[in-house]
């Protein structure tokens, strides 16, 4: 990779896209800046954050195989006190990158500020609450077919266990359970949102 110089982050891209990553730097450091906002923590280090050029590069450095993360559809994860996420130039039409960026900014703050303090299910649902944050200005919320998903999982007895949802997402081995892993850690932190205060998170 090489270092894009950027405001308030340390920004690396692969070799070659260079030209994009001059482009995004700012954007990406204000996603982030806004998101350590969000969750009070935005007086933590500088943040790290490196766009990887295929899946074999993730699987690399997470130390998962790469079927795995296909398999669940992990594009990025937080390790090492670096977010690492795929570049969109890895996938024909790109991915929503500022999303999980945001959502892997989330994770950065949490594990710099309470290292292992938080389950695992409660830190993705917080994730996940906050990843449209940083670009929108909102918290994430159920859409309608997500809401169809998990009625039709909870009919169906698909729903996740516990020890599950406090497992890596990634190690659930299919898409549609990783989704429900997300979904149900989503509407935990929901619950959770709801019943305090604007300030909950």
């Amino acid at each position: 990779t090489q270092t894009i110089p950027a405001s308030e982050i340390i920004l690396r891209v692969p070799i070659g896209q260079v030209e994009w990553g001059e482009r995004i730097g700012d954007y990406a450091a204000a996603l982030v800046a806004r998101t350590r906002r969000a969750t009070g923590l935005d007086s933590l280090p500088t943040a790290e954050v490196i766009f990887l050029p295929d899946i074999d590069s993730l699987s690399r450095v997470a130390g998962i195989p790469t079927a795995r993360l296909e398999d669940s559809g992990t594009v990025a994860t937080t390790l090492y006190g670096r977010i690492f996420l795929l570049s969109p130039g890895a996938f024909p039409n790109g991915y929503a990158w500022h999303i999980v960026l945001s959502h892997e900014a989330v994770h950065d703050a949490v594990q710099r500020s309470i290292p292992g303090k938080l389950p695992h299910f409660l830190e993705e649902g917080i994730a996940t609450l906050l990843e449209e944050w940083g670009p929108y200005g909102r918290l994430r919320t159920l859409a309608p077919m997500e809401r169809a998903l998990l009625f039709a999982a909870k009919e169906h007895k698909l729903l996740l266990t516990e020890e599950e949802l406090n497992a890596p997402y990634w190690n659930l081995g299919d898409g549609l359970r990783a989704r429900l892993a997300f979904l149900q850690a989503l509407t935990g932190a929901l619950v959770l949102q709801h019943k305090g205060s604007d300030r909950a998170v």
